[in-house]
């Protein structure tokens, strides 16, 4: 009897009883690797993007569900998670999603996108250091009166 049982068993909501679906309910994926599916609802609110995007996403083929269950449901596992965190890297950097989905095909590999990202952000963010030194000698300069020269104005 037990050698009948597969190790690896794809739940699907319809599984279990006739009410309606839950966006708490985590799924196995196949291959028994204790890898989980989550649903719009749980990717929206661990990611904080919304369930409108996320769809959007999928129509513009940037991010695909790793499957689509019986009842519809968009499903999500690790893979599709780990490339929202790539698409939310560069969407912090203001990247349009077409820009997005060609950067993402042309770079597969993780270690190396993230390491592009990293120093895409680093830029950023001294950028916005050296802006925010001059917004504050800025201030400094008014409540004290004095007018900076035209080249400090603009660093930054």
């Amino acid at each position: 009897m037990r050698s009948e049982i597969k190790d690896s068993i794809n739940l699907k909501r319809n599984d279990f009883v006739d009410s309606p679906p839950r966006g708490d309910l985590k799924l196995e994926i196949e291959g028994g690797n204790n890898s989980m599916l989550y649903t719009v609802k749980e990717v929206s609110e661990l990611s904080g993007v919304t369930i409108k995007a996320l769809h959007h996403y999928h129509k513009i083929g940037l991010l695909l569900p790793a499957e689509i269950s019986e009842a519809g449901y968009r499903l999500y596992g690790s893979d599709e998670l780990e490339r929202l965190q790539h698409i939310l890297f560069y969407r912090e950097m203001d990247f349009p999603l077409e820009q997005i989905k060609v950067l993402m095909e042309v770079t597969p590999e993780r270690r190396k996108m993230l390491l592009q990202q990293e120093k895409l952000l680093m830029d950023r963010a001294d950028r916005l250091d050296t802006i925010l030194k001059t917004l504050r000698t800025s201030l400094t300069s008014t409540e004290e009166g004095k007018r900076m020269e035209p080249r400090e104005l603009f660093k930054g």
